[in-house]
């Protein structure tokens, strides 16, 4: 395992870090044994618990890693995407539509039909698309206030907090 902020059991890393290196492997599908497996472990059950939520801890950092890396990657897609944008519009400016090679690149045009909307508001309904969202926010806060919502109800759940 990479970045690892907190000493975790050996019995319990190889065991997550097995499982989860094979889960990866097959898209993320993780064996129903894991937990009969943890179980099965000869560890006092708080060693294992607090085992249990170091290792959360440890992949929720190396998550944040992977996503301050792929915001990195991203960024640096853009840059070259524009890059590769101005450059095209560069040539395009400069060969206005005339056909170039030099054997290895070679640049063509092709026609294309574009729809151009100049006023929203004059065109018919007919071509209009719109996409229903339900508002879970405002449903909340009806049912909070005992408006009842057909289709719709509250439910409480304990929801697990790692820290």
């Amino acid at each position: 395992m990479g970045l690892t902020l907190y000493e975790i059991q050996a019995e319990i890393d190889n065991l997550l870090g097995t499982v989860f290196d094979l889960s990866e492997e097959t898209g993320g599908e993780i064996p129903d044994q894991l937990g009969e497996e943890l179980e099965g472990l000869q560890l006092d059950r708080d060693k294992k618990l607090g085992n249990i939520c170091r290792y959360i801890k440890n992949l929720r950092a190396e998550a944040k890693v992977c996503d301050d890396e792929a915001k990195i990657l991203q960024a640096r897609a853009r840059t070259k995407t524009n890059r590769s944008k101005w450059l095209t519009e560069y040539l395009d400016g400069v060969l206005n539509g005339q056909k170039w090679t030099d054997g290895i690149s070679q640049v063509s045009y092709r026609k294309s039909t574009a729809v151009i909307i100049d006023d929203e508001k004059a065109v018919p309904e007919e071509h209009l698309r719109t996409k229903v969202e339900i508002s879970k926010t405002s449903i909340k806060d009806a049912l909070k206030a005992e408006k009842p919502v057909p289709g719709a109800r509250l439910l409480t759940r304990n929801k697990i907090q790692v820290k």
